[in-house]
């Protein structure tokens, strides 16, 4: 077991690496292929639990993460106007 987990790790690990200096699409598609298959595994687990959660309720949002992570200027997860800070009162609390 730990022969195949050390020749695994020892093949991967050069070839993660080598994709994440090419970046791009080339270290964004084997990441969303890691994530679905993660999401998919914890529903999985989930599922071994008792708990129903649904794939589809699960992907959606992660990879509206992923999508937003990937293309930050189209602003899908955050507001595209910057909010107005009123300075006429001190805030307690530090946003």
């Amino acid at each position: 077991m730990f022969l195949q987990r050390a020749l695994v790790s020892l093949t991967l690990g050069p070839l993660g690496l080598y994709l994440i200096y090419l970046g791009g699409w080339f270290y964004f598609i084997p990441i969303i292929i890691i994530v679905v298959l993660a999401t998919a595994e914890y529903a999985n687990l989930m599922h071994h639990l008792g708990w129903q959660t649904p794939l589809w309720l699960l992907l959606p949002p992660i990879l509206l993460l992923l999508i937003d992570g990937q293309w930050p200027q189209y602003n899908l997860l955050t507001r595209s106007h910057p909010r107005h800070v009123s300075h006429h009162a001190p805030c307690p609390v530090a946003i």
